[in-house]
């Protein structure tokens, strides 16, 4: 592999800009707990994506509703009402489906510490089969 999505592993960190309850969502959540949707997009008005271009988040009311009514006028009223009282159970939580993965909220440099410790174990390993 030549890269590697890993945003999610920091969303529970002390550094994130996540919400304490959008970290608890993280913490507590698994993989089955994601969806990708423009719901999100409708709700928040941050359209303008190239085609099958869309977030992946934790599923949600927002997520659940209609499209047409997430986007409209009133969906977007109670939707910036959430955001204003940080009603979890409507904004976006982005998240991957790595989500399940995450347990805990220790800072990022321990997760880089990690992720790196992980990869020379994992290169090690397949180093070990070519001999």
């Amino acid at each position: 592999a030549s890269a590697s999505v890993s945003g999610t592993a920091f969303l529970s960190t002390p550094q994130s800009l996540f919400s304490s309850s959008q970290k608890s969502l993280i913490i507590s959540s698994s993989s089955t707990h994601t969806l990708r949707t423009m719901n999100f997009d409708y709700a928040r008005n941050t359209l303008g994506w190239g085609e099958g271009v869309d977030g992946r988040g934790l599923a949600n009311e927002t997520s659940r509703e209609s499209a047409e009514w997430v986007g409209s006028v009133e969906g977007r009223k109670v939707y910036d009402e959430a955001v204003k009282g940080g009603d979890v159970s409507r904004i976006v939580t982005w998240a991957g489906s790595s989500v399940g993965e995450v347990k805990n909220g220790v800072g990022a440099e321990e997760v880089v510490r990690g992720m790196e410790k992980e990869a020379v174990e994992t290169l090690r390993e397949l180093g070990s089969l070519l001999t």
